[in-house]
């Protein structure tokens, strides 16, 4: 609870979108720590950095549940002929590979997205509700 008689700073929609890009690249340096997840926390933890800075107390990493839910949406989606065995033929050659269900990925997705958004939209019409914040006294 702010105690200092000021409004909370409103978040703005693109620091909203960078913690949800960041969350992205986390997720994926998160699941994929073999292959391409050092690089995606190398990208990742200097955004993250100046986030915390800028936008730390705006409430706006609310948006980074957004950026987490879209990776297990592409896990899903990479095993929706899941789960069990699901093969490709062409004229000469059968391919074939083990595949996840879906549906823990996907459920996980959603449910983290429509949570990042409902508080998104939550906190937006929260702050709209306190007007417009009060400008700082010039020095």
């Amino acid at each position: 609870m702010n105690t200092s008689g000021q409004l909370p700073k409103r978040p703005t929609l693109g620091a909203m979108t960078a913690w949800a890009g960041v969350a992205i690249l986390l997720s994926l340096a998160l699941l994929t720590p073999f292959t391409i997840g050092p690089i995606a926390a190398l990208l990742a933890c200097p955004v993250l950095v100046v986030l915390l800075r800028r936008h730390g107390g705006d409430g706006s990493a609310v948006a980074a549940l957004v950026g987490a839910g879209a990776f297990p949406l592409v896990i899903a989606y990479l095993n929706r002929h899941g789960p069990g065995d699901f093969c490709t033929r062409t004229a000469s050659s059968e391919s074939c590979e083990e595949q996840w269900s879906p549906w823990p990925w996907a459920v996980v997705g959603v449910a983290l997205i429509v949570a990042g958004l409902a508080g998104c939209l939550r906190l937006r019409a929260g702050n709209r509700r306190h007007g417009p914040p009060a400008s700082e006294p010039a020095a």
